[in-house]
This record gives C-alpha cells, structure tokens and sequence, in this order.
C-alpha cells in the first residue's frame, strides 16, 4: 500500500483559526487564508496589535 499523508486543503479567503503559541500559552486567533504552498499556509491575522502575513503550519488552522 502507497502511504499518502493526508493534508489539509484550504482556499484563498477562507477564514480560520489559528492556534498562536507564545511561550507556555495557546490562544485561537482569527485569520484568512492569502493562499496554500506546499509546506505552508499563508495567512493575514491581527498579533498584538499588528496586522501582519504569516507561514504557518496547516495543523495548527481550523476552518471557521
């Protein structure tokens, strides 16, 4: 049998939630989707104060 990693699709503008970990704390943050890459998703959310593009890992969104 062929072991296919399952990943998790997500498409251009739709919203998510991101699990920001600062430290020893885990907080749900509001995000969108600016687009997938291979190994990433890129996402636009507002950390501390500051609206700001991220790569982050596709474990760590969950689809709103």
């Amino acid at each position: 049998m062929q072991n296919v990693r399952d990943k998790k699709a997500f498409r251009e503008h739709e919203l998510v939630t991101w699990h920001y970990q600062r430290e020893r704390y885990c907080m749900p943050v509001p995000a969108v989707v600016i687009r997938q890459e291979p190994d990433s998703v890129v996402i636009r959310a507002r950390i501390e104060g500051a609206t700001r593009e991220l790569h982050v890992d596709p474990e760590q969104l969950d689809t709103r």
